[in-house]
């Protein structure tokens, strides 16, 4: 219960897929996560090409995804009220 590093109830979970885990990343986690009750956002980013993937769970509890592919694309969590830029992403 006191370990700084596992949260019980995330709200968003984000993942930095590599060639050995994307098919994990997109299949079997995502499965996995998106049947965390208190999760909002399931965001998942690919470092070897500009996109990132945002799975989103609406009102209704299903879960609707978005990707973003371009540099000054803003990804906007309204849910949290949290926006960024792509670019701020790949180029630092």
């Amino acid at each position: 219960i006191n370990n700084q590093y596992i949260k019980y109830e995330p709200e968003i979970i984000v993942e930095v897929v590599s060639e050995t885990t994307q098919v994990t990343d997109y299949v079997d986690k995502y499965i996995d996560y998106t049947k965390i009750p208190s999760l909002i956002y399931y965001i998942i980013a690919e470092p070897e090409t500009t996109l990132i993937t945002v799975y989103e769970k609406d009102e209704t509890g299903n879960w609707i995804a978005r990707k973003f592919t371009n540099y000054n694309d803003v990804v906007k969590l309204e849910k949290m009220q949290i926006e960024f830029q792509i670019r701020n992403i790949y180029l630092g």
